[in-house]
């Protein structure tokens, strides 16, 4: 992993907006059965007849939240894990800094490495 994270400002704020729905989704599963990631949502999306772009999204969601969880669990970029996110349109220096948010000592290991 780099320890020079330079984004644009779209890149950015790209980075922001997943992190931040990253982490609705995450407070959505603990709060409830019909939260994004339970079953009962699933069947409620169904029933509203979700189209493939919401599958598409959903797909993107889930994969996100499994990169992050994964960061933050082994304090290291999951990368087995990044060939979805890639395939969604996210720059390899994106998945980068979403790591580091989701666990701040990967910069710091990163930084001492060089």
């Amino acid at each position: 992993m780099t320890s020079d994270l330079q984004l644009d400002n779209d890149e950015w704020a790209q980075v922001a907006r997943a992190f931040e729905e990253a982490g609705r989704d995450m407070r959505s599963r603990r709060i409830g059965p019909t939260g994004h990631g339970s079953l009962l949502g699933g069947i409620i999306r169904f029933l509203k007849g979700g189209s493939a772009e919401g599958e598409d999204v959903d797909a993107r969601r889930s994969a996100l939240g499994s990169f992050l969880d994964a960061t933050r669990l082994r304090q290291r970029m999951p990368v087995e894990l990044a060939a979805p996110l890639l395939s969604f349109g996210y720059s390899e220096r994106q998945l980068e800094a979403l790591a580091v948010l989701a666990a701040p000592s990967i910069a710091r290991m990163g930084s001492r490495r060089h």
